[in-house]
């Protein structure tokens, strides 16, 4: 290069800087001292860079409910249920979960209602991950449980109350369908004991 003249190179680091903290990047021109110049001292610079350690996801269930807020079906109703999933961390993978009911008040078990799946949460984000047209065969009071990543995480929604499908009921206020109910539970118990 002639006297005056600049040239700028641009060099991957291969692999990247694996390790956090501050990381010195040195670059020389003629580092070898074959070139005879007036002022050797000045053929480096040096540049700091704070690599920050990445941040894991920290996925939380916000959010868990029968399409529309539904609270009541009937076994012959096929709704979807939306899971909202948060992400107070960084950047995650997709993710999938399973949504669970268990009776309520015994809770007795859990039954699989199927698995879902979203796809990565940014830094701060969130998504909603819908299993669609659910079959509820159980009558009774059901609590709804999502669960992610192998049941690490879970949060529980609504209560679901599940009637049958005999027509007439279809017609019947939701709240007398309730009292019944709770009188057959009732009665259940007392039956039990």
């Amino acid at each position: 290069m002639r006297g005056g003249m600049s040239k700028t190179e641009s060099l991957l680091v291969p692999g990247g800087i694996a390790t956090a903290g501050v990381h010195e990047i040195k670059a020389c021109a003629d580092f070898t001292g074959d070139i005879a110049e007036t002022d050797e001292t000045d053929d480096c610079m040096t540049l700091l860079v704070n690599v920050k350690a990445p941040v894991p996801p920290n996925l939380s269930i916000t959010g868990l409910a029968l399409a529309g807020g539904a609270r009541h079906v009937f076994t012959d109703d096929r709704p979807d249920i939306s899971i909202s999933i948060g992400n107070a961390g960084g950047v995650s993978s997709p993710v999938s979960g399973e949504v669970f009911i268990s009776e309520v008040p015994f809770g007795i078990g859990k039954v699989s209602l199927g698995t879902f799946q979203v796809g990565a949460i940014p830094e701060g984000g969130s998504a909603i991950g819908t299993l669609p047209g659910v079959s509820f065969i159980r009558l009774g009071p059901w609590m709804l449980t999502a669960c992610l990543e192998g049941n690490a995480i879970c949060a529980s929604g609504n209560v679901v109350i599940v009637e049958s499908s005999h027509p007439v009921n279809k017609h019947m206020d939701p709240a007398l369908i309730m009292m019944i109910n709770r009188h057959r539970h009732d009665r259940h118990r007392r039956h039990v004991k």
